[in-house]
């Protein structure tokens, strides 16, 4: 009589129950410096990097710079689409003041790493920058 087996667990190409974020090894590297211009709002969202479909950001590094003085709060947030969730604030005291978050923060498929200036005046010249890596989410 043969022996039950689960012909699952001797496929190496299947696998047979997806789950999300198993931590395999990086997909792929992410390196963003974005640069703008505010065109006037007193509060400006400075949307960095959107996690593709299918993905999970672990995001290591995020940080932002004003090359003015007049921000008065700068704020780290992870956005999915609809609410805003800060995980930093702190006040903008003195022009190219750089402020850095270095804990890892992973972020979902859709998800945006954003920087929310606060008490901008138009023609501010802000900047921002993320590392990390992207994983296979299933």
């Amino acid at each position: 009589m043969p022996a039950n087996r689960n012909d699952l667990m001797w496929n190496a190409t299947v696998k047979a129950s997806p789950a999300i974020a198993d931590f395999q090894a990086p997909e792929s590297f992410v390196r963003v410096f974005k640069a703008q211009i505010n065109v006037g709002a007193p509060n400006y969202n400075h949307d960095i990097y959107t996690v593709p479909a299918g993905k999970i950001y672990v995001m290591e590094i995020v940080q932002g710079v004003a090359l003015s003085a007049d921000p008065t709060y700068i704020e780290f947030v992870l956005f999915d689409g609809v609410t805003n969730y800060a995980y930093y604030l702190a006040p903008y005291v003195v022009i190219y003041e750089k402020h850095t978050w270095a804990t890892p923060i992973k972020y979902d498929e859709g998800e945006i790493v954003r920087i929310t200036w606060s008490g901008t005046l138009a023609g501010t010249d802000v900047k921002g920058l993320t590392f990390g890596y992207l994983i296979d989410k299933y």
